[in-house]
């Protein structure tokens, strides 16, 4: 029976060493990639997980495929980087420089980039469900087809960014700014949009029935198509506004400013149909 519980003894001992040999033998070979990283800038597909680079330098480097799960780039320098299907779960980027940064097709999930600069940054079809985007300036980034499902993007900016086909369910968008962002054919039904500046958007063919729009900035937005029904726009700036053809079916449009607003076509809070001619500011 001794025989027997000291044969345990050895296997279990044997067994734990091998794991820690195994573990000393992975950290030595990601500690090998980060400086193989930091001297050359080229690390594409390299195992990189939980490595610390804060302030780092990193501008032009190729990471490309590279597994960089809850890696730190707080206030690192990625300017123009190659991310490109990278594994980005959990990561820090709060306050990094990410400008032209291509970062298309990587898993970002629940990734913090709080003031992180990504203007100009290539994030189509990246995965930044339930990320932290808040104060983030995302001017003219590229989200085509990105999934933003639960990401907080509270007072970023997005002027002129892209968010063609991008997933927004229950995305965070409070104190956010739209100005001249591309959200056409989107699903926005119920999102709260109060007060948002969407000035010169292009909204067309967007859904955005039942939205809370009251106090909105869509002065010069493109909503022509678009699904306004039973949609809170009162108090909005929607003047000079191209709604031709849009659903106003049963809006709020109480204090709501349309001078200049283009009409034709439209069907106008009470059901009925715009005149395609003259209908400019007004329903008729």
């Amino acid at each position: 029976m001794r025989n027997i519980v000291l044969g345990i003894v050895v296997v279990c001992f044997m067994m734990m060493t091998a794991a820690a040999y195994g573990e000393y033998r992975n950290d030595g070979h990601i500690e090998a990639n980060v400086k193989t990283l930091k001297a050359t800038k080229q690390c594409p597909n390299c195992d990189l997980k939980k490595v610390d680079l804060t302030k780092t330098d990193l501008s032009g480097a190729n990471m490309s495929g590279a597994d960089l799960l809850r890696s730190d780039f707080q206030n690192a320098n990625l300017t123009g980087a190659n991310l490109s299907g990278a594994k980005l779960y959990n990561a820090n980027f709060n306050l990094a420089n990410l400008t032209k940064a291509n970062l298309t097709n990587t898993n970002m999930q629940k990734a913090n980039l709080w003031k992180a600069n990504l203007s100009e940054a290539n994030l189509s079809e990246a995965d930044l469900s339930e990320a932290t985007l808040a104060d983030t300036n995302l001017r003219g980034a590229n989200l085509t087809n990105a999934n933003l499902s639960e990401a907080n993007l509270s007072n970023a900016n997005l002027k002129g960014a892209d968010l063609r086909g991008a997933q927004l369910s229950k995305v965070n968008l409070k104190g956010a700014n739209l100005e001249k962002a591309k959200l056409a054919g989107l699903n926005l039904s119920g999102a709260d949009l109060k007060g948002e500046n969407l000035r010169e958007a292009e909204l067309w063919k967007v859904n955005l029935q039942n939205a809370n729009l009251s106090g909105a900035k869509l002065s010069g937005a493109q909503m022509n198509l678009a699904n306004l029904s039973d949609a809170n726009l009162s108090n909005a700036d929607i003047s000079n506004a191209s709604l031709l053809g849009a659903n106003l079916q049963n809006a709020n449009l109480n204090g709501a400013n349309l001078s200049g607003a283009k009409l034709s076509n439209a069907i106008w809070t009470d059901g009925r149909k715009c005149a395609a001619l003259g209908s400019i500011g007004v329903c008729k």
